[in-house]
């Protein structure tokens, strides 16, 4: 006979349903659809071979009940753990007995200090029971937070619309940023990305700081001479020295008043106004680039110039002094009389302009029937004033009246006297007809033998002083060529400015003290004395006084004559 036994599981579940005996077994052969070996009439669940017994009566069988003696149908089960809420003394599992758990099912939650219903942990303000939120947690409920959904900002002091860590200038509500943390907001700042700029006065878009013209917009900060102004506001572009108002080129430093000038170059640079091309600024532009004038350093040369007689073509026409006559006018000088008649052959005797010089032209007379020759001086022969050792031998310039063909006993000195070079002197008698000429070669005007104490000897026989020169015939062509014989006297002398007897021009002789080979009281000629200016010892002092006072025609040892012989003519050439 076979005994089927009952679980243990299931006995218990009928001592606590029916109370029955606990030794008590199935009767063999009653009915066990689920065969879990309890009958189906002591079996809550016949069909299901796991459970048999339902201690709560929840319709969940003991072996799968999270919580046997407590019916809890839905089986909840919040911490998943072996015991359902029901049942469970802490159902969230948080480690805090739901007794002493303010949010017993909510296993994040288990404290609600400020009592607001929100828990410590979801609570920003677990001591506010005000319960504000604070959307975007940054700790500020969002009923005091200027910006509720920004981490990143609480507070907006100048209210505009930018938080105060965002804020450049938290206190102005005009600026937020500042781009290049120069202090200055960029709704200021005239340049936001310089940190070197803030301001731009004239808007050109170059800071202050660096703009050399601040109050005139130069974008491109032009600055021709490179100094602390740029050209827009600089009174002098160039650099020159000469403002602009007063420079007629002030971008260029070489053009300016008081520049020098580069002609031909078609720059004004001293600002003249003038044209390049007409230096001499006579109106009229140099022939070289298109012009007229053919002379441009000469104002006097131009097409409009009249022609005078100096050697240039004054007109331009390409002829020197044509239609203009040498030695005619002031303008026209000559060097001589000599080159008057050269350049106008068959010139008559008469009064031309010379120039010999460069100091000027003067009127002169001219003898150009014998060749040109040139009036020096004339002396009146009974006149002192070319008188032997006369002050008027060493004294220039011009006295009384030239001579225009009349040749009266006048004294005249001549600006030719001092100025003209002559190589040879021409002593004439009377007129110009009767003379004899000195060749001295020594190309020295006539007072230059004076001032210099120069001698010219054309004879001397034993002359004191001067010995033996030239020859017997230089004595007669004298003599016949004035008209006038001297005596021959012992010793004899022919020239210019015998130095020792202090005579100027002629013949002297003396038969003893003149002479070298003799002797006598007086050591110089004074025995015979033909021409001008000579020592004759016939004046009122005698030889013993040097024979000053003589006249200068005063002569002696002359055979048919005596006192004074004139006039006297000197000529160079």
């Amino acid at each position: 006979m076979f005994t089927r036994l009952v679980p243990l599981a299931i006995l218990g579940a009928m001592t606590l349903l029916g109370g029955c005996d606990a030794s008590l077994t199935a009767e063999q052969g009653a009915a066990d659809q689920d065969g879990d070996g309890v009958p189906d009439a002591m079996d809550a669940f016949p069909h299901n071979p796991r459970e048999s017994a339902d201690t709560d009566g929840d319709g969940v069988g003991d072996e799968d009940d999270n919580c046997v003696d407590l019916a809890n149908p839905d089986q909840a089960n919040r911490d998943r753990d072996w015991l359902g809420d029901a049942c469970d003394g802490d159902r969230d599992g948080d480690g805090v007995p739901n007794a002493e758990d303010a949010f017993p099912d909510d296993l994040s939650e288990w404290a609600d200090t400020d009592g607001d219903g929100v828990g410590d942990n979801a609570d920003p303000f677990p001591n506010d029971p005000a319960n504000v939120p604070d959307t975007d947690g940054d700790g500020v409920h969002d009923d005091s937070d200027a910006f509720p959904t920004d981490p990143s900002e609480t507070v907006d002091t100048d209210g505009d619309g930018v938080g105060d860590n965002s804020d450049a200038f938290p206190s102005d509500p005009s600026e937020t940023v500042d781009t290049d943390g120069d202090g200055v907001g960029d709704n200021a700042d005239a340049l936001p990305t310089d940190p070197n700029e803030t301001v731009d006065t004239d808007g050109d878009g170059v800071g202050d700081n660096g703009d050399n013209c601040r109050v005139i917009a130069n974008f491109n900060q032009a600055n021709l001479d490179n100094d602390a102004l740029g050209d827009l506001c600089d009174d002098d572009v160039d650099g020159d020295g000469v403002l602009t108002g007063a420079d007629c080129n002030d971008r260029d430093a070489a053009v300016h008043p008081g520049a020098v000038e580069i002609w031909y170059d078609d720059v004004d640079q001293d600002c003249s106004g003038g044209s390049d091309y007409d230096q001499d600024g006579d109106g009229e532009e140099v022939t070289s680039h298109s012009g007229s004038d053919c002379d441009d350093v000469n104002a006097r040369v131009n097409t409009s110039a009249s022609e005078v007689c100096d050697g240039v073509d004054n007109n331009c026409t390409g002829g020197v002094d044509d239609g203009v006559s040498v030695g005619s006018a002031s303008a026209c000088g000559a060097a001589s009389c000599g080159a008057v008649l050269i350049a106008r052959p068959g010139a008559n005797d008469g009064a031309y302009w010379l120039a010999p010089d460069n100091m000027g032209s003067f009127q002169a007379y001219c003898d150009m029937t014998h060749g040109g020759w040139t009036l020096l001086l004339a002396a009146d022969g009974s006149s002192t004033f070319f008188g032997n050792s006369s002050v008027q031998w060493t004294t220039s310039g011009e006295y009384g009246v030239l001579p225009t063909g009349n040749f009266a006993a006048a004294d005249y000195r001549s600006p030719a006297y001092d100025r003209f070079t002559t190589q040879a002197v021409r002593l004439c008698f009377a007129d110009h007809s009767a003379c004899h000429t000195f060749q001295h070669n020594k190309g020295l005007p006539l007072m230059s033998f004076f001032t210099l104490g120069e001698s010219y000897v054309e004879y001397s026989a034993d002359s004191y002083g001067y010995g033996n020169v030239g020859s017997i015939a230089s004595w007669n062509t004298y003599a016949a060529e004035v008209g006038v014989a001297p005596n021959n006297g012992v010793c004899r002398w022919l020239g210019i400015n015998d130095t020792l007897s202090g005579s100027s021009i002629g013949a002297l002789g003396d038969n003893n003290g003149g002479c070298s080979t003799r002797t006598g009281s007086v050591r110089y000629h004074d025995d015979i004395a033909l021409g001008l200016g000579l020592q004759s010892c016939q004046d009122a002092n005698g030889c013993s006084k040097g024979g000053s006072g003589h006249t200068a025609g005063r002569i002696a040892g002359v055979a048919g004559y005596s006192g004074d012989l004139g006039p006297w003519f000197v000529f160079g050439r």
